[in-house]
């Protein structure tokens, strides 16, 4: 038995299933362990309304039937229910840290079903864990993807953006969060993948752009051996496997697609015009000034951003327009985080129309004023 409170009044049997048995519909789960925890009565009530219900209807039950039976509660897990009813009852600084990230999904169910809110004892305490478990969850690939919920829900910034920067980078197509549950109600919203994907694709738009900026120049010169240059300069993109960007976008890592660019190695042919840019052209230098753009591009997604224009009433925005007065390096003011106008724009969970009016009308702000300095 664990004692949550050695004085408690109660004692709680948690039942955990085998979720790695298929059984058939309506059939119930092998049970893999038991748990007992001794609680306070008074505080599973205070904290919720769910365990008051269940546990008055226990006792209701035992007087009926006049015989004592266990309080039990089938389906979660150990681990988050012994982090759960230490949160509630103030002693979650004994539990310990090394627990694995699945657990974290598992409490947040658990608060879900029983409704209780995941307070500042659980965020302090998730946090806590993050660190703890930093270096682990960093060895193990995929790990990110499994990260975005539970660091959405416990409201870890740092963790948040580390997790949405990572995926962004790191995942081969797709951006998309990982359940390694069965806890499938558990799941980010879906504007919240939307704008990751929007981020992820901002990245190859830019990258295109930047190595037809290179292309572009050569057409429009007047160099004599501008088709060479162009044949050499494309000939030494597909060279790193990296080029065209199409076909392997969906299959590397953005991450992998900027290792192959860097590789690249092209020296122009020499023409005999003095005027022609085309030989003096560092091709290198600009690759590698691309790849370098676009690595340092998104720092990931800002909760707080999030959460100012995540809707919550009929005027869908309202709390976001805290921002409206951004300066040029003001992008993550009040955030815990620190971050630039991408992760900005990209944590905008409200509506897109807005956030593009906004930009606008700041644009327009900003050249009344020059207008008037210059005047």
């Amino acid at each position: 038995m664990i004692e949550i409170d050695p004085r408690g009044d109660l004692v709680i049997k948690v039942v955990q299933f085998d979720d790695t048995v298929v059984v058939p519909r309506g059939e119930e789960q092998p049970t893999l362990c038991e748990e007992e925890f001794q609680i306070s009565k008074d505080v599973a009530r205070q904290h919720s309304k769910v365990l008051g219900r269940l546990i008055n209807r226990h006792y209701e039950q035992m007087q009926e039937n006049k015989r004592f039976e266990p309080f039990t509660l089938k389906g979660d897990t150990i681990t988050s229910m012994e982090i759960l009813l230490r949160s509630i009852h103030g002693v979650l600084g004994d539990m310990d840290r090394n627990v694995f990230l699945e657990q974290m999904w598992h409490l947040t169910a658990a608060a879900d079903k029983y409704a209780i809110d995941i307070d500042e004892s659980l965020t302090d305490w998730f946090e806590d864990w993050y660190l703890a478990q930093q270096d682990v969850n960093a060895a193990i690939p995929g790990q990110a993807q499994k990260l975005l919920f539970p660091c959405w829900r416990f409201n870890h910034a740092e963790g948040f953006q580390e997790a949405s920067h990572t995926v962004i980078y790191g995942s081969q197509g797709p951006v998309m969060e990982r359940n390694p549950t069965k806890q499938y109600e558990q799941r980010l919203p879906q504007r919240v993948i939307q704008q990751l994907n929007a981020a992820k694709g901002r990245l190859r738009t830019i990258l295109h752009a930047k190595i037809w900026e290179l292309i572009d120049e050569i057409l429009n010169s007047s160099c004599s051996l501008k088709e060479k240059t162009m044949f050499g300069y494309i000939k030494a993109l597909t060279a790193t496997r990296a080029f065209p960007l199409d076909p392997i976008w969906p299959k590397w890592e953005v991450t992998r697609v900027l290792a192959h660019l860097r590789s690249f190695s092209y020296e122009s042919p020499k023409c005999t015009d003095q005027y022609c840019r085309c030989h003096r052209r560092n091709f290198d230098g600009a690759i590698i000034k691309a790849c370098n753009i676009v690595a340092g591009y998104c720092d990931g997604l800002c909760l707080d951003c999030m959460n100012k224009s995540m809707p919550k009433t009929a005027d869908y925005d309202t709390d976001y327009w805290l921002h409206n007065d951004l300066d040029e390096d003001d992008w993550d003011r009040e955030c815990r985080v620190s971050h630039d106008e991408p992760t900005w724009y990209f944590s905008f969970m409200g509506r897109r129309e807005d956030r593009d009016n906004f930009i606008a009308a700041r644009r327009e702000k900003r050249r009344a004023e020059r207008r008037r300095d210059e005047e």
